[in-house]
């Protein structure tokens, strides 16, 4: 069930991303950010309001910064799709979150149980670093890195992307393990209050130009508001599982997912295949199966420290 939830989580970011989209175009990406963060904080309010409340713990400070994390995962993502493409934000996206994924998988952050490493394993880890390679090479990501780059230097780029990939993970992981303390629907709410904050404060800081609200003439022009209700689903989703998945083993689950309900809704709006997306979900899921089949005999248990808490982080 919560590998289901896992594909799951992935298939509605791929919807809630062409939505957030299409809300950015309208409004500019601060003001977007606000009205996503908006609609989700009035969502998660009224099913806080209504939902069994269970017993609090006392949480650190640091758990409370989910929220923070997340805005800055948008900004990063938008500066590197702008300055390098899809393909290259997908890729570095794609290594920064396997990385962190690793190092929580390996020391057994957050509380997740730690896992060993042999040979099956690391063959999957292979097949997935050719899986993000497909997609460079293919899909035209060198080309992109190595032409026109909006006037901005490589190295800013590449670690912009990798950094968006790893503060996607570290955004649910803290927001999982508040979940664990104050429950999932209490997290989530503080997940919207603090984004929202820090989006206000980007807005004023930034005070672009505020387009006019357009005149609601399709289902389209209506469904862009519901963003921040298709984020709450995922944060919900991923505070119920992200403590009880290995890290890496969700992050393959919800990218996968995520890779190909983009590449059917591609299809559908364009009629093409993106090859190196094709070639890159098939390695990604052998290398998932692989470093998936050995977890049962090379999982240490969980680490000394409780979910969320005194970790090794």
């Amino acid at each position: 069930m919560t590998q289901f939830l896992a594909v799951l989580s992935g298939l509605v970011i791929s919807v809630m991303v062409l939505i957030n989209s299409e809300l950015s175009v309208v409004y500019g990406t601060a003001l977007a950010t606000v009205i996503i963060h908006v609609v989700g904080l009035a969502l998660i309010g009224v099913i806080t309001a209504f939902a069994k409340k269970p017993p609090r713990q006392k949480a650190p400070w640091y758990l409370l910064c989910g929220g923070f994390v997340g805005v800055f995962l948008t900004y990063s993502n938008i500066y590197t799709v702008t300055a390098a493409g899809v393909s290259l934000t997908v890729a570095l996206g794609l290594l920064g979150q396997c990385i962190l994924s690793l190092l929580i998988d390996s020391f057994g952050w957050f509380g997740v149980p730690r896992q060993r490493f042999g040979l099956k394993r690391i063959g999957g880890l292979v097949l997935i670093a050719a899986g993000a390679t497909a997609m460079l090479l293919l899909d035209g990501g060198l080309q992109q890195l190595s032409g026109g780059l909006a006037g901005q230097p490589i190295l800013a780029i590449v670690v912009m992307g990798v950094l968006g990939g790893a503060s996607n993970v570290f955004s649910r992981m803290l927001n999982a393990g508040l979940a664990d303390r104050v429950g999932v629907y209490r997290s989530t709410l503080v997940n919207y209050i603090t984004g929202l904050a820090l989006s206000a404060l980007i807005l004023l800081i930034l005070r672009p130009a505020l387009a006019a609200p357009p005149a609601l003439q399709g289902p389209m022009d209506f469904f862009m508001y519901l963003g921040g209700a298709l984020g709450v689903v995922v944060v919900v989703i991923s505070n119920m599982v992200a403590l009880r998945l290995s890290s890496l083993v969700m992050t393959l689950l919800v990218f996968i997912s995520q890779l190909a309900t983009g590449i059917l809704l591609d299809f559908i709006r364009t009629g093409t295949l993106p090859l190196g997306q094709l070639v890159g979900a098939v390695l990604l899921l052998a290398g998932l199966l692989l470093y998936r089949n050995p977890a049962k005999r090379n999982t240490e248990g969980p680490a000394p420290a409780k979910p969320g808490g005194t970790g090794k982080m």
